[in-house]
Order: structure tokens, then sequence, then C-alpha cells
């Protein structure tokens, strides 16, 4: 373990010498690059290119001209969005220079993802050995999970890799108390990190009690913050008590969280990506009882985690600023539900943690006294990560790091393909289907047969060329289509979110006045083309 404490050589000399040259490079700002860390970040970098172009899905298009084409429309997706507004803000300034294709808005996550990767190289030294540094950054650059939000046009990876940053920008500061270079470094990643997640702010506290104990970098470090910190209240103010949009509290996708969900998060999402044995996240518990090869590796891996945290508080004087890192953020979530806030949970909420999870696991997979041993231990987590990777790939229609992306692109093809009239087609569907706005041409979005109340995006508009109609609730719907005076219309089905779709199905099939005239099957989606009887 090399920490910052000085202590008796182990082993030969040259061997003691050389290892501490490399510390003493790394934190004068001048680190030593080794061939491990340009050889893991191009391996990082190559995982993540596949399915980059593949088509998107709903939440990307918070990061295109759907939501972000103009201005005004910039304005309103910040105050929709359920994150703060540095993540759309550079988005539309992204968009605006290089366009919205897929490729387009997945380059920005793919930098942030690599990154984050060379980042964890660079502040793991503090808290763990090199050895282990560099494991850890090895096991993210297989991790499903963070290959998964490094290909994602959201801002999960750009919190990820801001916190990394402003966090070996604080470590600078206490070496530089002075240096306006890193001082600037900080204040502009870490505000920047608090203002793309909300829940980074655990972290900006952490930073502050931190940098108590350091009467050198202690005014500087907590007037930065203060800056931070009332920023995101303004934000906030604004957003909820100026235009009422709603708190995150009231998102209907979030869910509590638990000493179970901890569990499931470090044990299986993180560590495997639920790649291998593949869960549904709202169904765990039962899953664990079918499969207890999965439970067996839950436990190992615990156990190996385990035994990292213990060695890093046994030899390391930044142990319970990791520990912090990894918990803190955790155990608020925790008291939060225990209290009655039910909904401020989902995996992906905790991917900032996933650096020091991984730092944690690779010191417990590190540093026996037998050199065989390690070497055993740590190709068998590598192998374990190995084929986690492969599963991944492998279950491209299958719910692993989360649920699949429908084809919208070829489905959008063959919507407009088939529409060769100059009437409006129509197009019901009981969940969010807006990407066909991204993909198709003149599509338009509204709520219900009957109203014209159209869907916050800005781009939204009644009309179009297929009028795409959202019904939920409603039943008859063979008779609304035919008092609309339409000979045809379609109904789409997202296998992967299927809300009240397979009602409708049914009510459609039994009205004889609906013909089926085609059904056509695309990657998670199915479109029904019915025909009006007489």
């Amino acid at each position: 373990m090399k920490d910052s404490v000085t202590r008796p050589a182990a082993g030969p000399a040259a061997a003691a010498v050389r290892r501490d040259s490399i510390l003493s490079r790394l934190r004068s700002g001048r680190p030593s690059i080794p061939l491990a860390l340009p050889g893991v970040a191009s391996l990082a970098l190559l995982l993540r290119l596949p399915n980059l172009t593949e088509s998107l899905w709903f939440d990307e298009l918070w990061a295109t001209r759907v939501m972000l084409g103009e201005l005004p429309t910039l304005w309103t997706t910040i105050l929709l969005d359920t994150h703060p507004p540095v993540y759309s803000g550079l988005m539309f300034l992204w968009i605006t220079l290089f366009g919205d294709s897929e490729l387009s808005i997945r380059l920005p996550p793919l930098i942030f993802g690599v990154g984050s990767v060379a980042l964890t190289y660079l502040v793991g030294p503090r808290y763990v050995s090199r050895t282990a540094t560099v494991l850890a950054c090895l096991l993210l650059a297989l991790s499903p999970v963070h290959i998964w939000y490094s290909q994602e046009a959201r801002p999960y990876s750009a919190a990820v890799c801001l916190v990394l940053l402003a966090v070996f920008a604080y470590h600078k500061l206490e070496e530089s108390p002075r240096s306006a270079l890193w001082s600037t470094v900080y204040f502009g990643s870490m505000w920047s990190a608090v203002l793309t997640h909300l829940y980074v702010t655990a972290y900006l506290a952490l930073i502050s009690a931190i940098c108590l104990r350091s009467g050198r970098v202690k005014t500087r470090v907590l007037s930065m913050n203060v800056v931070i910190a009332l920023s995101l209240a303004s934000f906030l103010f604004v957003k909820h008590h100026v235009y009422g949009s709603p708190p995150i509290t009231e998102l209907s996708h979030l869910r509590p969280f638990t000493p179970p969900e901890l569990w499931m998060l470090f044990f299986n999402w993180f560590s495997f990506g639920n790649a291998i044995w593949s869960l549904s996240p709202y169904s765990h518990l039962r899953g664990l009882v079918q499969n207890p090869v999965l439970v067996i590796f839950q436990i190992i891996f615990s156990v190996v985690f385990a035994r990292g945290l213990v060695r890093v508080w046994r030899e390391s004087r930044h142990s319970i600023e990791l520990l912090a890192f990894l918990f803190l953020l955790p155990l608020s979530l925790m008291a939060v539900s225990l209290i009655g806030f039910g909904r401020t949970y989902i995996e992906r909420s905790l991917l900032v943690v996933l650096p020091y999870f991984y730092l944690g696991l690779a010191e417990g997979v590190t540093g026996f006294r037998r050199a065989w041993v390690t070497t055993v231990a740590a190709t068998a987590v590598i192998g374990v990560s190995t084929v986690a990777l492969v599963g991944y790939f492998s279950k491209q229609d299958v719910w692993t790091v989360y649920k699949p992306n429908p084809d919208w692109r070829s489905a959008a093809r063959y919507l407009d393909s088939n529409h060769t009239t100059s009437e409006t087609s129509l197009l019901i569907a009981a969940t969010p289907a807006t990407e066909l706005l991204y993909y198709g041409r003149g599509f338009s979005e509204a709520w219900g047969l009957d109203g014209v109340a159209s869907l916050p995006a800005a781009s939204s508009s009644i009309g179009g060329r297929v009028e795409l109609r959202y019904v939920d609730r409603e039943t008859g719907l063979c008779g609304m289509v035919a008092a609309r005076k339409l000979g045809t219309f379609y109904l789409i089905k997202n296998g992967y979110w299927l809300g009240s779709v397979n009602r409708h199905l049914d009510d459609i099939r039994s009205d004889r006045r609906c013909q089926l005239v085609e059904a056509q099957s695309f990657k998670g989606l199915e479109i029904y083309r019915f025909r009006l009887a007489g």
C-alpha cells in the first residue's frame, strides 16, 4: 500500500526507491505515465465504440434538437429535465456546432467516460496501492455499467468524470494552496458537477468537511463551495418555486433506497453489470432465490471488497476519505428513504460511486504476501469481469444495465415509406414514442384522441403527416377513430415499456369494425396497421 506516510522499506531497496519516486512525481503534478494508463485507456475507448450509432431512446432526446432546438426550447428543457442545467447547456452548444446525429450527441459521454478512467488512475494512489489503482482502472474499462453510460447521451458519465477531476484538483490544492490553475480547475469542475447532477452535492459537502482539517486551503475551498451551493440553490428556487417544476422525489421511475438495494447495487450492478445473471431491478430478491450461484459470487465479491476496505483502513492515512466517497451518498439516500421520501433512487443515480467501489475491490484483490496469490485473485476478478462484458454485448435484447433500446429508426422508416398519401395518418401509443419526432418526417404528438394539448416538447405540433396520439385510460378506440372518419390507423407496441398497450390491443381486436391489415416487427417494437370496415 502506498500512501503519504513514510514506512519502513519492504523488499529490495531499489524497488522502494523507484516506487517512492513514481509517487513523488505523481503528487508533484508531473506523474510518470507508464504503459498501463494508455493501454487501459485505449481498451476503454475500443470497448465503448460499438453501439454508438444505435437508435436513440426517449431519455437521449433531451440532448437533441427535438428538445434543444432553439433557446426557448432549451429553457423549457432545463425546467422540465430532472437534472440541473449544465449538461443541457453543453449539448445545446455541441449540437449547434456538430449536429445532433446519434454519433455526435454520444461523443461527449464517450469522452467523459474514457476521461474518468484516466482520472481514476490519477486519484487512486492517494488511497490504494499503485497495483490496485491500475487494476481498478482496468475493471472500470471492462465495466458494462460504465460502458453503457459512456455511450448514452445523458449526463451520468459527465458527472463521474467531473467529480473525479474536482477531487484530483483538490488534492493538488492541498499541495499548492496558492495555485490559480488548480483553484480554477477545482471550481470549474465542481461547479459543473453539482449543476449536472443533484446528488453530487454530497461530494461538495464532503470536500467542505475534509478541507476543514487543512488550514492552508480551508478558506479558499470553502469560499468556492459556498458560491457553488448558492448557484444550485438559486437554480432550484427558480425551477420549483417560480415555474412549479416537480421535485425529484415525485418522479415515478425512482424507488426507495434500502439495504437490499445497496447490496444489489454493489454486488450485482457494479460487480457484474447485471449481465451474467440478468434480473429485473424491481424483483431482484425473488431472482436471488432462483439464482443461488449469483449469491455465491456476490458473497465472494463482498468478502474481497471488505478485505480491501480493511487494508485501506489499516494502511492509508486517507482511509476515512475513501470510505466517505464510497458510502456518504448511498447512506444519505437511505436516510432520506427512511424518513418518508420513497422516490429517490435508480441505479444510475449512484454511478459517481463506481470508481471508488473499484478502488476498494481492487485493493482487496492485491497485496497478498505471496505474489502468486495476488496474481490468481486478480486474474479471477478480471475473468469474471470479462464474462460479464461478453454477457453484456451478447444480450442486446435483454435487460442488463438497463432496458434495451428499441429500433425507433427502422420503425420511423417503415411509417414514412408506408404513408404515401397526403392525408394524416393516426398512430396510437400507450407509452412515449417521441423518438419518432427525431427519426420521422412530419411527425407530431398529442395526448388523447379528442384533445389537442401537445406534449411538453416545444418542437411538437399538431397536424403532422403522422399524428402520434397517446391513449392511456380510454377504451373504444375503434369508435373514436371512426368518429374522426379515418380509414386506417396504427398501434405501436414497445416491448420494453408496455404500459396499457395490451389492453388497447384486446379492445381493438374485439371490435368487428377493426380489421388487422399487417403487423411489422422491429427490435423491441411491433407496429399494427388496422383498417376500419366500411
